[in-house]
């Protein structure tokens, strides 16, 4: 079969993206319409891999992503149900990462183990079906729980070897939030994590955390109906995290500075978008600080690429691409491991259906690497390792999924305590002056 729009796009890509990116479009006309897409190693060769689920259609693809870019081997995984929200865990504990979805016409939550050899069994999950869904420490006892957004409650449960235990209720009944969208950030620098939930008619609610484990219940944005999508960001570069709120109705999309108190001031984008499909945090121009990827599709228009970038908490709008007719989803991730950000994006064009990798090709990113007296212990271990250098080096640890574990400085010998953290491969980045290096690590 051939692809009409295939070469069309291919050559827009080039003329868009030529400066900064390379567009690598996968045509799937058996699969179309695909609504969510993760990204994480599911099979621990060291390249991240793509997960897609369509709620329609009711199935899951995974894409295995080859070291080049250039090629996507898929395995198409029926659902049955009707599934949402989409999660990438290792729910057994076995090193390898799972795929999570909840059902909610089935009341019930499903995973698919993930065995290896291209192969998943789906079973249930042990908690029922959710909404929101967050993975932090948000007691500090060393131990990552899960935060679940559960039929008008929100939970908090620990997990282990796939179980669940029930460990708090953050709020339950009829004004608990029905949680779209979950986050965790220390509002009022207390050291203790708060928990920040969207909510379908609510708008956002903060739960700050008093004592271990209790929650005071705060209505920050209780006007805004319904906020799809929660992402937290310093945008102002003052040591505090803020909040995009990304709401597809019509100009409700804000922005959240934090004032590190436990209280919030909204700040106007430059432009009321009048449908966001999704909104993703990048850094996108590469300075340092977060600019927001978004989709703006109107109301029966092709949907338009866009980008806020952000110049110290000050906004300006820049069109990106109008190649994607229907993009419904994306996530951002260092795909290509070369320590800028790259953008997977799925796109529902009703004829040419596509997941497409666009690549930051940046070449202000390239740095020279050397880096003569550095030693990182064991690569491989089931406790903690160590950094040492014979000049001062900042490390960042990532794990798999692009997820930052911790950051800091080393002269001499740093003890990284990794112990409690969850069996898989992670990526030290090391960083002097204008050079880099990463190594790899398997937590067993």
């Amino acid at each position: 079969m051939k692809y009409p729009l295939l070469a069309l796009l291919a050559t827009l890509s080039n003329l868009i993206f030529a400066q900064n990116y390379i567009d690598h479009i996968f045509i799937n006309d058996d699969f179309p319409f695909h609504n969510e897409v993760k990204a994480g190693d599911l099979n621990n060769d060291g390249t991240l891999d793509i997960v897609a689920l369509s709620n329609q259609q009711r199935f899951l693809t995974v894409g295995f992503v080859s070291p080049g870019l250039n090629s996507l081997q898929t395995v198409s995984i029926a659902t049955e149900f009707s599934m949402f929200n989409l999660e990438l865990i290792d729910l057994d504990s076995d090193g390898d990462l799972d795929i999570l979805c909840s059902a909610p016409f089935e009341d019930k939550a499903y995973w698919w183990d993930n065995e290896g050899q291209e192969v998943f069994t789906r079973k249930e999950a042990p908690f029922a079906d959710y909404n929101g869904f967050k993975i932090a420490d948000i007691n500090n006892d060393g131990e990552d729980e899960l935060i679940v957004g559960q039929n008008d409650a929100v939970n908090i449960l620990s997990f282990s070897n796939a179980q669940a235990q029930f460990l708090a209720t953050v709020e339950s009944g009829f004004d608990a939030p029905d949680a779209k969208s979950m986050e965790v950030l220390d509002a009022n620098n207390d050291g203790l994590l708060d928990i920040i939930t969207s909510d379908a008619f609510d708008g956002i609610i903060l739960y700050m955390q008093t004592t271990s484990g209790s929650f005071n219940r705060i209505e920050l944005l209780p006007e805004v109906f319904s906020i799809d999508k929660i992402e937290i960001a310093d945008f102002n570069n003052d040591g505090n995290y803020d909040l995009l709120a990304a709401s597809r109705f019509n100009g409700s999309t804000k922005i959240l500075i934090n004032n590190a108190d436990g209280t919030f001031e909204e700040t106007r984008l430059p432009v009321e978008v009048e449908r966001i499909e999704f909104a993703n945090l990048i850094d996108y121009d590469s300075d340092g600080d977060q600019d927001i990827l978004y989709v703006d599709t109107g109301f029966g228009e092709d949907a338009i690429l866009n980008v806020y970038i952000n110049t110290n908490g000050e906004w300006e709008t820049q069109q990106i691409s109008t190649v994607f007719e229907d993009a419904e989803n994306a996530v951002i991730v260092d795909i290509d491991q070369d320590f800028d950000e790259d953008i997977i994006l799925v796109d529902n064009q009703f004829f040419d259906p596509s997941i497409s990798i666009l690549e930051n090709d940046n070449p202000n990113n390239s740095k020279e690497i050397y880096f003569p007296d550095y030693v990182i212990t064991p690569t491989i271990t089931n406790e903690n390792f160590s950094i040492s250098s014979e000049t001062e080096l900042e490390y960042n640890v990532f794990s798999m999924s692009g997820v930052k574990m911790l950051d800091g400085k080393v002269t001499g010998k740093s003890i990284i305590l990794s112990s409690n953290w969850t069996p898989g491969m992670y990526l030290v980045q090391l960083v002097s002056d204008n050079s880099s290096i990463t190594q790899k690590i398997i937590k067993q």
